[in-house]
């Protein structure tokens, strides 16, 4: 896959090594970790006040999917990224499309469509501001040519809006579809990454049906809990650990996450943890 890197060079080359590691924290709200953190704790602490449970499951269907789908493009065109001479940060990967825009986008242009707070004409455009920002930031660190973001947005937005309409009626539609772009990820990619959002989704799914939904508030004490559950599909993609263990990790995470706010009484009495602040 050929692109050109002028724009890229351009812009990079034009940002003051002062600035650099401005962009370095701006460009992670839109990292592939950061927004797979932040959808559940959106599904645990983002209902009743900002979305309901069901929304915020479908925030998290969403991001879960899009991030698969982030791996089978990748690794579909095995697009390199700009040289090291004109990255500003080091990085490694495939570049096409960015995950960053890919994830950004579907993250909070799902949230904006679903939340609750101010008008969707705000909500859009603040969602749209910080996934442009994000995608600035790409271009500006020299990481990403301008066809791997602007096409990340629009695969992002795409997936989103693709998604939620789905799981209008049933948010087990959006669980199912990241099951199958995950499954997708794993048949071309084998590696954590992949293992690790098929088996997210895969485990909420499960955990979602034998639920059937149920949600109860959660106080804030449960980051805790939420932390524990993160790491079985955190620490194989951090470790670069086998996909398969990866997918074993992301399953148990998955169904945690679903699992915990449908239980809320019983996992209380495990973890001794009081209902006094929800």
């Amino acid at each position: 896959m050929t692109r050109s890197y002028g724009v890229t060079t351009a812009v990079s080359n034009a940002v003051p090594d002062f600035l650099v590691p401005v962009l370095v924290v701006l460009t992670h709200f839109g990292d592939p970790a950061v927004v797979l953190a932040a959808a559940p704790i959106v599904y645990w602490f983002g209902a009743p006040r900002l979305l309901s449970s069901r929304d915020a499951a479908r925030v998290l269907a969403v991001t879960v999917g899009a991030l698969a789908l982030v791996v089978v493009l990748k690794h579909w065109f095995a697009a390199a990224r700009p040289p090291p001479a004109v990255a500003r940060i080091v990085t490694d990967g495939y570049g096409f499309p960015s995950g960053h825009a890919t994830g950004s986008a579907a993250f909070y242009g799902s949230l904006a469509a679903v939340a609750y707070p101010w008008t969707r004409r705000t909500r859009f455009t603040v969602a749209g501001v910080v996934v442009g920002g994000v995608a600035a930031t790409r271009l500006l660190l020299g990481v990403h040519y301008l066809v791997d973001v602007l096409t990340g947005v629009l695969v992002g937005s795409a997936y989103a809006w693709v998604a939620l309409r789905a799981s209008r009626t049933d948010v087990r539609n959006a669980l199912a579809l990241a099951v199958v772009v995950g499954v997708a990820a794993l048949a071309i990619a084998w590696t954590a990454d992949a293992g690790a959002t098929t088996g997210i989704a895969a485990g909420a799914l499960a955990a979602w049906t034998r639920t059937n939904g149920t949600w109860n508030p959660l106080s804030r004490r449960y980051v805790v809990v939420l932390a524990v559950l993160a790491a079985p599909a955190g620490l194989p993609v951090v470790l670069d650990a086998a996909p398969a263990l990866a997918l074993v990790g992301g399953t148990i995470t998955g169904i945690g996450v679903v699992w915990v706010p449908a239980r809320a009484q019983n996992v209380s009495r495990y973890f001794s943890i009081s209902h006094s602040e929800t």
